[in-house]
């Protein structure tokens, strides 16, 4: 039944544009060449949850998923190398199995038209197979269609970044409508791509880069596997030195594995070798810019993979040079490597500099921005070379056009959106260049306080948090710019409380990205942070923070103060904060400021608008969305609306104890119906008690608070 379903599925939901064989794979080799032609991490790809290496908390969610067959949907994002894809394969494959466990049995009819991605219940895109909005349009359509076989319909996106806006648009407003047994699956290495509506109806799941415990045992199990020689101490060294992803280090492996034994001699004789180290070592030597300039242009991989390699270098040099590791295989390279450590004591001497403050400056000329194009590189390596020596550009016939212009000539990376796309505020995602001189918007102002009294009108919560964030005093490992960071902290703190506290997992906040012309970006984010946990500062420094910064957090990194009014007036003060980016010149915000009761004397800052999208935003529980779903019971007031209201009353507390006596009355019924009827007699008594709840919606209205009643 399987197979003559099959044929009758489109064909453009299946990636690949090549044929597939029964027997050949791919292109139709033998499948013993086929093998022989991959490379150690696609040899040994994981085809069992179990196998994989460095993700527990990852394979037990998605162990529980698969057990019950009516799996969650998932982002599952992380560094590219780590098993993104690998893992939703897994995932998926697991989920359209026939037989109960938790993975794929590969073995059934099932697994077997998964292996060769003509399930009837799947639907897969990588990026190029087809076009992405005529995916998001069959997404649209087709998940509509009643699904095959015993399973659920998978929806797997790979590479789900590189989706165009629209598509995005289109496949959050399928996801909006959710259907039963519908699992969609998102891939990506860049979460910063992402937008953030369509994040926030998945559950996200972040693939761990390998760890010193884990690359080992990966490498460990590869050497079993393969047959190859090789002491503990030598597979340390390859971790530490590659670092970057679970295949990159079986990379270096198959590599150093091809010229002889796997030593410590030999890894570092590997490394040494290195486009990254000749480049350090010319500059760490003085050599002439030309000469660096000639190097890098020699250097064939993309300018951000370069100022990435450098970067890692440098760091491990460092780290061995000023002694900020007791690690052994760094302290073999200083030993194998003492030219570069001593250039670096001596520059550090020269400059009257202590060594860890100097290898954090030149580490923050490689720091990796959004934008790395070859002019980007060539900045960075002027900024490096003039750093380290002093010295200026020496061009041996005195033309330096003629060496410059092969930088300048090249072409830029592929832009995901266009200039004009920028200009329309689309999504931006640079360094701030300049000082930036706009207010807070009143839209945006009104839609802050309008969520603010959502707030309590909707949960009868409060806010009573504030946690400001100086981004310039962040020195992070990676950085993916401070709309990723802000989306990792709401996510994790959310967690952290539902795993402190238990309840609910909602957690309610609302942030603005501003300016200061001395402390630069800051983001202030206003929560509501149940009573029961007090204190989260350790829980951000140590936790959050911890697991992300190069050395200590400086004490001025960040702030949280807790309002001793956990009340209304805590809450009025909070959100007064956050809308006073407002600009008080103009005659139409002076009302606003007014009504507020903001102190005009605490107005005015400016919003960082060419560091993020937004500059503002609020969570889901809070935002349009939500706020149009409660409509459906009772209309969500606005006292910015009705000029009328008084805004700072605190009218929403009745709001709230008089819509939570609607909801318990509405549900009661509901209760009441499936208690006495079943089966068809209860669908049509639903639509019925449904019909007349929505008709009596006038007398719900007429009998409420509201603002003037207060």
């Amino acid at each position: 039944m399987l197979k003559d379903i099959q044929s009758g599925l489109q064909v453009s939901w299946r990636h690949l544009q090549t044929a597939h064989f029964e027997d050949g794979g791919e292109h139709g080799v033998s499948g013993m060449d086929q093998i022989s032609n991959l490379s150690l991490a696609q040899k040994h790809r994981p085809r069992d949850l179990q196998d994989i290496i460095g993700q527990d908390e990852i394979v037990s969610f998605l162990g529980k998923q698969i057990e019950s067959k009516n799996g969650r949907s998932v982002l599952i994002h992380g560094r590219s190398g780590c098993g993104i894809t690998c893992i939703a394969e897994i995932y998926a494959a697991g989920l359209l199995c026939e037989r109960p466990g938790k993975g794929p049995c590969h073995s059934c009819e099932s697994c077997d038209a998964f292996r060769r991605e003509i399930h009837p219940n799947l639907r897969m895109m990588r990026h190029g197979a087809v076009d992405d909005v005529r995916f998001a349009h069959q997404i649209n359509d087709e998940v509509e269609t009643e699904s095959f076989g015993s399973g659920g319909l998978v929806v797997l996106i790979d590479q789900a970044q590189l989706l165009s806006e629209r598509s995005f648009q289109i496949l959050h407003e399928r996801m909006g409508r959710p259907m039963k047994r519908v699992t969609y699956i998102l891939c990506t290495n860049d979460i910063s791509q992402i937008p953030l509506a369509t994040m926030e109806q998945l559950y996200p799941l972040q693939v761990n880069a390998p760890t010193f415990a884990s690359g080992t045992v990966f490498l460990e199990r590869l050497c079993h596997a393969e047959g190859i020689e090789s002491d503990i101490p030598a597979l340390e060294l390859i971790v530490e030195r590659t670092r970057g992803s679970f295949r990159g280090i079986a990379r270096d492996l198959e590599i150093i594995a091809s010229r002889g034994a796997i030593t410590e001699v030999s890894v570092l004789d590997y490394f040494r070798s290195g486009p990254a180290a000749g480049y350090v070592e010319l500059v760490f030597q003085q050599e002439r810019f030309e000469d660096q300039l000639k190097f890098l242009s020699a250097w064939k991989d993309e300018a951000s993979d370069k100022i990435k390699l450098i970067r890692q270098y440098l760091g491990e040099i460092f780290e061995a040079a000023s002694g900020l590791t007791a690690n052994r295989p760094l302290r073999s390279l200083l030993a194998a490597e003492p030219t570069l450590a001593k250039a670096f004591s001596d520059r550090t001497l020269f400059l009257k500099a202590q060594p860890r403050a100097f290898a954090h400056r030149l580490l923050e000329i490689w720091e990796h921005g959004s934008k790395a194009e070859h002019e980007t590189l060539l900045r960075k390596a002027s900024e490096f070379d003039e750093l380290l020596g002093g010295t200026k550009l020496e061009i041996a016939d005195g033309n330096s056009r003629t060496i410059l212009k092969p930088w300048r000539d090249a072409k830029a990376r592929t832009k995901r959106y266009t200039e004009n796309d920028k200009e329309l505020g689309k999504r931006v995602d640079h360094p701030l260049n300049g000082k930036v001189i706009e207010h807070l918007p009143y839209l945006k102002a009104k839609k802050l306080w309008d969520s603010a009294s959502f707030l309590i009108q909707n949960y009868g919560q409060f806010l009573n948090t504030r946690i400001s964030i100086r981004h310039d005093n962040l020195t992070l490992k990676q950085s993916d710019g401070p709309a990723k960071l802000i989306t990792d902290l709401t996510h994790e703190l959310r967690m952290f409380i539902k795993r402190s506290v238990g309840g609910s997992d909602q957690l309610h906040w609302l942030y603005v990205h501003r300016w200061d012309d001395e402390q630069g970006l800051i983001t202030d984010i206003v929560a509501h942070i149940p009573d029961e946990l007090r204190d989260i500062e350790p829980w951000v420094r140590d936790r959050f923070f911890g697991n992300r910064v190069l050395a200590e957090i400086p004490k001025d990194a960040f702030s949280i103060t807790r309002e001793a009014n956990h009340g209304l007036q805590g809450h009025l003060k909070l959100i007064r904060e956050m809308c006073a980016g407002i600009d008080p010149d103009l005659s139409e915000n002076k009302l606003f400021i007014r009504r507020a009761e903001i102190d005009i004397k605490k107005t005015g800052w400016h919003m960082a608008v060419n560091q993020t999208v937004q500059g503002s935003g609020v969570s889901r529980f809070l935002d349009t969305a939500a706020r149009r779903q409660a409509d459906n019971d009772l209309t969500v007031l606005s006292a910015v609306d009705d000029k009328t209201a008084q805004m700072c009353t605190g009218w929403e507390r009745a709001e709230f104890a008089y819509r939570k006596g609607i909801i318990d009355q509405r549900l009661s019924e509901e209760h009441e119906l499936a208690r006495i009827y079943n089966g068809n007699d209860l669908q049509a008594r639903r639509k019925v008690f449904h019909n007349a709840w929505r008709a009596s919606r006038p007398f719900r209205e007429a009998r409420r608070p509201g603002f003037h009643n207060f």
